[in-house]
């Protein structure tokens, strides 16, 4: 079960993304968001009527705002870890090289974009929160692991589908889907023996009968695989095993992800915060991934997943 980035399995597959990150940590400018040249950008929070939470989490001491000469891969815009400066207390970092500049005859710090520093600090609190098992079932809640898994489950049946034209087949693209929700349940959900708790509103969502998901349970008991759930390479070859597509392949379908919904979803295939973050990035209107492609595919759950996460994120100030 992914609860950080460094256990995702495209995470550990790409060693320079620690070697980036931590340098980054080390070497990039620390902003001292609470210094009176920020007011120009609190205020303008203040004029488009934020709620007053985002403004504390973007003045919090567990916000850490770097400013690298190099910005980092929009997927880490925003990530959380241990702050070696302040005796490894951990710590929500937001990379905002890309929305905040300092105005040299203003003398002040302004803003380039506030829909992308709203998302941003949006994300802040999905992925603070969701590090923490305290705050887990907060952030991610009841309501929002469902409303995340239908979401997650289009997605991923939309690119298998676009691959392999499994939509010719409503019963093929149903068990894709209700796959997809087994592997959401238990490999991003973030709470144990998740498809026992998520399985009843899986299977309502499908259509599925039971005998349908006796079928795939079968080949989850005589797959070769340990955990056909393990990360996201070995759930590809099991929904390649199950649906006959012995050509799915993890690179073509990440490929094709990251074509149709934008290059900073990379993390959404595992980790529950980079999922929330591609709903509510889209939900806010900052144009950061393919935000259109984005809504069509999720429909409804989307605006109501955002405004879940974005209710339930203020009760943690």
């Amino acid at each position: 079960m992914a609860t950080k980035y460094s256990e995702s399995y495209l995470y550990t597959m790409n060693p320079e993304y620690e070697k980036k990150i931590v340098e980054c940590m080390l070497k990039a400018e620390r902003l001292n968001q609470n210094d009176s040249k920020f007011d120009d950008i609190i205020n303008e929070f203040k004029h488009r009527q934020m709620d007053s939470w985002m403004i504390t989490i973007f003045q919090s001491k567990n916000c850490i705002l770097l400013a690298p000469e190099v910005s980092l891969p929009t997927q880490f815009n925003v990530f959380v870890a241990k702050d070696v400066k302040s005796g490894n207390a951990k710590k929500v970092f937001m990379d905002v090289s890309r929305v905040i500049r300092y105005d040299n005859i203003a003398g002040k710090y302004k803003c380039v974009d506030i829909d992308q520093l709203i998302a941003q600090l949006i994300a802040a609190t999905e992925n603070f929160a969701f590090s923490d098992e305290k705050f887990r079932s907060v952030i991610c809640t009841a309501k929002a692991r469902t409303m995340s898994m239908q979401c997650w489950a289009s997605l991923f049946t939309n690119i298998v589908d676009y691959l392999h034209k499994i939509s010719l087949d409503k019963n093929l693209t149903a068990r894709c889907k209700l796959m997809a929700c087994m592997y959401f349940a238990e490999n991003m959900s973030g709470i144990e023996d998740g498809y026992k708790k998520l399985r009843h509103a899986a299977l309502s969502w499908t259509g599925l009968s039971d005998r349908e998901e006796g079928i795939i349970e079968k080949y989850i008991e005589t797959s070769d695989m340990p955990n056909p759930f393990k990360d996201i390479k070995t759930f590809i070859s099991f929904v390649g095993h199950v649906l006959k597509i012995p050509t799915l392949s993890l690179d073509a379908f990440i490929e094709r992800w990251l074509f149709i919904y934008g290059t900073k979803t990379a993390f959404a295939t595992e980790y529950w915060p980079a999922l929330a973050a591609m709903v509510t990035d889209a939900y806010v209107g900052c144009y950061i991934n393919n935000q259109k492609t984005i809504e069509k595919i999720c429909g409804p759950n989307m605006v109501m997943l955002a405004k879940e996460i974005i209710k339930t994120g203020g009760s943690l100030i």
